[in-house]
């Protein structure tokens, strides 16, 4: 009887390891999953305000260009423009 014990003790003692591990994935899975709504609202936010961090296109002269096509009155600080 007393091996029957033993193996009692040691299932008892893997069962409670196993559900710590449990219990570890899941915070783990809970973390991860909250970082990853976090990204996809970062990028919702970049895709629909992409302005916010900075020009999407920061060739001036590229911009300025556009710009020309769109308001002939641009077209002098197209020309002022260093060009490289």
């Amino acid at each position: 009887m007393f091996w029957l014990q033993v193996e009692v003790d040691q299932l008892a003692a893997d069962r409670e390891s196993l559900e710590q591990t449990v219990t570890t994935l899941e915070e783990s899975m809970a973390a991860l999953t909250t970082r990853l709504d976090e990204a996809r609202d970062r990028e919702r936010l970049l895709l629909d305000y992409p302005d916010i961090n900075g020009p999407v296109n920061p060739d001036l002269v590229g911009r300025c260009i556009a710009i020309k096509h769109h308001n002939p009155r641009f077209g002098l600080m197209v020309e002022c423009l260093p060009h490289e």
